[in-house]
């Protein structure tokens, strides 16, 4: 650490605002990278949930309506 401060010219102050800055841009992008995977693999179930169910509900309604023509016919 030294060295680097000898290297760059700033005081070791400075090189710790320097690293608490970029370790806090860390932890914001791990925190609302976590919470943009989440809610995207909520909105990936959801839509699966709501796809399943529609193709039940469009099978059953199909069979249905192929029971009901057979009892007219």
């Amino acid at each position: 650490m030294l060295k680097l401060v000898e290297i760059t010219g700033l005081s070791f102050a400075d090189i710790a605002e320097i690293t608490g800055w970029a370790f806090s841009i860390v932890m914001s992008g791990v925190f609302f990278g976590n919470c943009m995977t989440n809610l995207l693999f909520s909105f990936i179930e959801t839509v699966g949930l709501l796809i399943g169910r529609l193709v039940v509900f469009v099978s059953d309604h199909f069979s249905r309506r192929s029971e009901n023509r057979r009892e007219i016919m």
